[in-house]
């Protein structure tokens, strides 16, 4: 909603904070915000931005980089061409049940996370010698997830990941959109791993083509 504001005021001043909304100037009037939302599409109380963010009556909003509302303009024109495709997928999202794991859900403490590096085998790296055409991070990726398929006996289920690619195009933008995005994994038992990896390879650069 917009409405006049007094002259003088300059954009981005703060004229109503409180619980029953948000009024800041711009220069052609002033907007109320009477509800606020999350990035996943959850209620943010308008009190609790207020004590969170510190706003308050007078304060002038400062103004976010140039550059950074150009890049994030642009991405968002190019990623809205995929906005359909990212909904069906979103939809059919189906998780994996991991044999000997203790969900966070079912403890009494939160979940922590760490990583592990890890020397790829001597066995590995002549498999892949003999197969220059595969790119080593695309193999490991792909038989991560068929690995997962089968100590958890499910043939179909999504993996979250995180593309480079995606991940540097997001540098300054974190907040705006996803650096992770789902890749449907499915396996068939009956048939060999390199039969199946072009399938595979597919829906990754599908993921990688469609962003975030």
């Amino acid at each position: 909603m917009v409405d006049e504001v007094q002259a003088g005021e300059l954009p981005g001043t703060i004229l109503e904070v409180g619980s029953s909304g948000l009024r800041i100037s711009t220069a052609k009037g002033a907007i109320a915000f009477r509800q606020l939302l999350t990035l996943h599409g959850q209620p943010a109380p308008l009190s609790e931005v207020r004590d969170r963010c510190q706003l308050r009556i007078g304060m002038i909003l400062p103004d976010w980089d140039a550059i950074l509302a150009n890049r994030a303009t642009k991405l968002n024109d190019e990623l809205c061409r995929h906005e359909s495709f990212w909904v069906q997928r979103l939809q059919a999202l189906q998780s994996v049940s991991i044999p000997y794991l203790n969900p966070a859900g079912k403890t009494d403490h939160s979940a922590n996370y760490a990583t592990l590096d890890m020397t790829v085998p001597e066995t590995v790296s002549s498999f892949l010698a003999d197969r220059p055409w595969w790119n080593p991070a695309e193999f490991l990726l792909i038989a991560f997830a068929v690995y997962l398929s089968r100590i958890a006996t499910e043939a179909k289920f999504d993996l979250g990941i995180s593309l480079p690619a995606v991940k540097d195009e997001l540098t300054g933008m974190e907040s705006l959109f996803s650096t992770v995005v789902p890749l449907p994994v499915k396996v068939d038992f009956d048939r060999s791993f390199s039969a199946q990896y072009p399938d595979m390879l597919a829906q990754l650069d599908l993921a990688r083509f469609s962003m975030t």
